[in-house]
């Protein structure tokens, strides 16, 4: 009985510990946006032929920060994430795990946040900067948007500085 009762603490045990480092399945988005407390954050997936999806709708605590899971995780594409009238492009590539996003809610728009878990999304965030310093011109944007290791990243820049043109 003695030997019964040290095997099932040393069950409760093992079992204990390994729930203690268990990790969040899927992907995870997460962050914090200074000046965007106790706000609404949805993050939607951007479709070309349709109206957006939502995926989640979250708030944000005192500080701007917010967290959502998808157990799935979420497939390669391009996302879209809105805190108030101000919104931000992400593009996943569908092997991320942990996105963290930090920044401040009025320069989302220029992709002005830093992240981290999406080589993708920091690829057009660099690229951005340099647009909105005056860095390229029509036929750089054309030549960057081709120059991606990920198209995605290319085609949302072009549709960030170029919109949805036919030419």
């Amino acid at each position: 009985m003695k030997l019964l009762n040290h095997f099932f603490a040393l069950l409760v045990s093992a079992a204990i510990l390994m729930s203690c480092g268990a990790a969040e399945t899927g992907t995870t988005i997460k962050g914090t946006v200074q000046n965007a407390g106790n706000m609404k954050l949805r993050l939607e997936k951007v479709k070309l032929s349709s109206a957006a999806m939502t995926l989640a709708e979250v708030d944000t605590d005192n500080n701007g920060s917010f967290k959502t899971n998808f157990p799935e995780g979420l497939t390669e594409g391009l996302y879209r994430l809105t805190i108030g009238n101000q919104s931000a492009g992400l593009v996943l590539d569908g092997t991320e795990k942990t996105v963290e996003i930090n920044g401040e809610l009025s320069k989302l728009k220029q992709q002005d946040f830093q992240v981290t878990g999406s080589q993708s999304t920091a690829d057009l965030n660099n690229t951005m900067k340099d647009y909105y310093a005056k860095k390229f011109t029509a036929a750089d944007i054309i030549s960057k948007s081709k120059s991606f290791d990920n198209p995605l990243v290319g085609m949302q820049f072009s549709l960030s500085t170029l919109g949805p043109r036919p030419e």
